[in-house]
């Protein structure tokens, strides 16, 4: 069952995130992924190792060439 967390820290990028997706990596961390407000290239990212109780700090990650949309995330588990 899904619970409240801790908010994810925006205090090192500028802007926000709209449209955020969470999805369960292969190791057990948590992987957030929102598109940028502003509609530009990349996605914001952050982290959780402790299910969502707590959070990296939000980083905008360019090397995910994005279109300004909605970005699914999927969980495959061999």
């Amino acid at each position: 069952t899904w619970q409240l967390g801790a908010r994810i820290s925006y205090s090192e990028i500028t802007g926000w995130g709209t449209e955020p997706q969470v999805a369960e990596t292969a190791n057990g961390e948590l992987l957030y992924s929102a598109r940028l407000h502003d509609g530009g290239l990349g996605r914001i990212l952050a982290t959780s190792a402790d299910g969502g109780a707590t959070w990296s700090p939000a980083r905008i990650d360019r090397v995910l060439e994005t279109t300004p949309c909605m970005g699914s995330l999927v969980a495959r588990f061999d």
